[in-house]
């Protein structure tokens, strides 16, 4: 492969400094005045070589040639260059492949007020001119390969030796609105880097990442295998101007869910005090408009501040913060969420085939306390010839074990649901009339908060096995949440999805009844279950991120409309269809969805793009990578060769020095 070599100083200044210097110091010394003394001597003969000596003893006097002065200024000429950091440009001959990979990550679509345009490019401009740079360089027989990544990484061409082909690749890579996932990146690379599939060694590719370098801590932890990493930093050397939203959220109040909290941070990396214009909006309504004060950027340390907005709402929408200043980076600018509707429970009690007059009240009496929009009480042989099971949010099993799993959450009290290996069997002989007390419960987890289990006794407790192995291909999670001396008495399992809570134990046949840890348990069951809780009053969905939506009753496709768009179609039996990552952010409008799935605000929301820090060397969790410019990107430096030749010249001053000085 033939390729043209041409030397290069990266740091040419310190090569001049120091050739100037000490040659100016060698030169000096050959012109300094001797200072002689009388001396007898006993023969004139001497005085014919002393001539040459004298030489130096006038000034402004043209130095005669001699081999000691060449060679130290050869060796001083070799050093200087050796500090110049020497490459030879072309000299990677060995390498027949290469991969240009292209960062598209959020930070990478700031502008670059620096880069003499009108308006300004953003660093995804300047990462495309730097490839095309690139790819000219390169020897023509290098087959190339073309890839951009953010959240993930995708070849956009094959390796290939068209440059035309691969020109065009690069012009047409999009930004993005996503964070860079620098480790899905370099997966694609060890692909290219691996044997062939005929288990054969292939020669790895040298890989060139074009890129501002601001990635999360520890990124590239895998390596790119046996490939060679060089880093092209790209973007302006200015200090970065940027303000952007990195956290949003939103809450119910507990005792009025019609007062939403909504609960967000800035994040600032400008070098003074700034006080930024926010803008919230419920749909098209403008509900707040107020002012944050944000502390400046200290030590490579973004200022951060907080702020919390209330307002009321009782028909949910999607909700968009906006800070009003323009700055290098817009995506981090707009943030928002779906909050939802506060909840209208609709409840289904299922209750053993008895009769009305000796039904126990007790399940009954705690569900109506919780306040459901609307409760309906069924008996087992009612609820199975129930044709439409999922009209409701959550189906309670009061000692009744249906024969199919409902397709919503569940709670069942002294009875089990048709999970294998999942089972609730009465206890041995004898155990009626020993109480069980609990020995374990697990405080920490949201459904036993606030529960206190230490004076609660069980009669007939029943035995409780968990799952241990998938059912259908579809993974069970059990969890025990509290435990007697007979085993586990309060279960939760997880299937597809759907969560169902177990207790082992009637009620009725307990204390826990009359104790308010009953109450308080079921409040935070339902909850759980249904997701109703205050917590999740507002679903943020991030630009890497997918997410599901319900499918009309009727729809056959499903169409998303906004910053990106497209349709898909969906299966005849599919209910959910999920959609995303969305790489923009903004609104989307979804049709073919029912009107509370109708529209999705997607956000960046992401502390390290905001950062949009440009780093000039690469900082992976295997080590440091020195940036480069595409000029110089295909070189090999050669200062260790230089630093050699001066001490071979060195020492053959020094080598002739003696022999001349030899008595």
């Amino acid at each position: 492969m033939q390729s043209i070599f041409a030397l290069i100083l990266l740091e040419p200044a310190s090569a001049i400094t120091a050739g100037v210097l000490g040659g100016a110091g060698i030169l000096f010394f050959y012109f300094l005045r001797l200072q002689r003394r009388p001396v007898r001597v006993s023969s004139t003969l001497l005085w014919i070589s002393s001539t040459a000596d004298l030489q130096v003893n006038v000034p402004f006097r043209w130095i005669r040639f001699s081999l000691l002065l060449i060679l130290q200024l050869l060796a001083m000429a070799c050093l200087a260059v050796a500090l110049g950091r020497p490459v030879i440009s072309g000299a990677d001959a060995e390498f027949s492949t290469a991969v240009v990979l292209i960062d598209q990550s959020a930070s990478m679509s700031a502008r670059v007020v620096g880069a003499g345009s009108d308006p300004p490019l953003t660093r995804l401009d300047l990462a495309k001119e730097e490839a095309r740079k690139l790819l000219a360089r390169l020897p023509s027989e290098t087959r190339v390969l073309v890839a951009g990544f953010a959240s993930e990484a995708v070849s956009v061409t094959g390796f290939s030796r068209d440059r035309g082909l691969l020109r065009n690749a690069v012009t047409s890579l999009p930004a993005t609105d996503q964070p860079g996932d620098l480790d899905r990146a370099f997966e694609l690379v060890r692909a290219f880097a691996g044997p062939s599939g005929e288990g054969e060694e292939i020669d790895p590719p040298r890989l060139f990442l074009l890129s501002d370098g601001g990635f999360v801590p520890g990124a590239g932890a895998g390596g790119i295998g046996r490939s060679v990493l060089e880093f092209v930093s790209v973007g302006g050397p200015e200090p970065v101007d940027n303000i952007g939203i990195v956290a949003l959220g939103a809450r119910r109040d507990y005792q009025d869910p019609s007062v939403v909290r909504l609960f967000l941070r800035v994040q600032s990396v400008v070098e003074r005090d700034v006080t930024v214009p926010i803008k919230c909006m419920v749909g098209e309504q403008a509900i707040e408009r107020t002012t944050l004060p944000v502390p400046a950027s200290k030590g490579g340390t973004p200022g951060d501040a907080s702020k919390t907005i209330e307002f009321q709402n009782t028909d949910g929408g999607v909700v968009t913060v906006t800070i009003d200043r323009r700055d290098d980076l817009d995506s981090d600018n707009i943030a928002g969420l779906t909050l939802r509707r506060p909840s209208s429970l609709r409840v289904l009690l299922v209750r053993p085939n008895i009769a009305e007059d000796v039904v126990d009240e007790v399940v009954k009496t705690a569900v109506e306390a919780l306040g459901p929009a609307s409760l309906r009480v069924l008996n087992a042989g009612e609820y199975e010839r129930l044709s439409a099971k999922s009209d409701s949010d959550l189906v309670i099993f009061d000692r009744v074990r249906p024969a199919a799993l409902p397709a919503v959450p569940s709670i069942s009290f002294g009875a089990t649901v048709p999970i294998p290996g999942l089972g609730v069997s009465a206890p041995g002989e004898g155990a009626d009339s020993v109480p069980t007390v609990f020995t374990y419960w697990l405080r920490s987890h949201p459904l036993m908060r606030y529960v206190v289990l230490n004076e609660i006794w069980v009669l007939k407790p029943m035995r409780v096995t968990l799952p241990e192995e998938s059912s259908g291909g579809m993974p069970v999670r059990a969890v025990s949440l509290a435990s007697g001396n007979t085993g586990p008495l309060i279960v939760l399992v997880e299937q597809g999805g759907v969560r169902r809570v177990i207790v082992g134990f009637d009620v009725g046949q307990s204390n826990w009844v009359k104790d308010a840890g009953f109450h308080i348990f079921l409040k935070n069951a339902v909850d759980y279950l249904t997701l109703s809780g205050e917590e999740e009053a507002g679903q943020v969905v991030r630009t890497n991120e997918a997410f599901g939506v319900r499918v009309a009753a009727g729809s056959t496709k499903i169409e998303v409309s906004g910053p990106v768009s497209f349709s898909r179609e969906v299966r005849a039996s599919a209910d959910r269809q999920t959609i995303g990552p969305l790489p923009l952010v903004g609104v989307y409008e979804i049709k073919g969805a029912p009107a509370e799935d109708s529209t999705r605000a997607v956000s960046l929301l992401d502390s390290t793009e905001s950062a949009a820090a440009v780093r000039s060397d690469l900082r992976l969790a295997t080590g440091e990578v020195r940036g480069t410019s595409a000029s110089s990107a295909v070189r090999r430096e050669v200062w260790a060769w230089f630093a050699l030749a001066a001490l071979v010249l060195l020492c053959l001053e020094w080598a002739l020095y003696s022999w001349r000085m030899r008595v």
